[in-house]
């Protein structure tokens, strides 16, 4: 689900079996990588942490929504996840918390 779903749509190659019981994951060429303008990880929420870091490598914004459940259980890890790419700036500007989620805008990679 992640892979199709998101890494996909993203720019990586994914290719899975008919059972889908195995996947491969070709990472894009060095400036392909796009990012989803909104992306509902309400399903696949244990790989929000995953997509986040991705899509603050990606041209453009990504909206991640659907986890406002994991804020309970997840706020440390969230707000860590925020803070670091933050100090590394990997981000073009201060990632705002939502409610349901948070936004990521990539820096333009030159």
């Amino acid at each position: 689900m992640f892979a199709k779903e998101v890494l996909e749509r993203m720019g990586f190659k994914v290719t899975q079996t008919a059972a889908e019981t195995v996947t491969m994951v070709q990472v894009p060429p060095i400036g392909q990588l796009k990012a989803i303008e909104e992306v509902d990880m309400g399903i696949v929420t244990d790989a929000f942490l995953t997509a986040t870091v991705i899509a603050s490598v990606a041209s453009g914004k990504t909206r991640t929504l659907g986890i406002a459940n994991q804020r309970a259980k997840e706020r440390h890890r969230i707000r860590a996840i925020i803070d670091q790419l933050d100090k590394n700036e990997l981000v073009g500007k201060r990632i705002p918390e939502l409610k349901r989620g948070f936004r990521v805008h990539c820096l333009e990679l030159t």
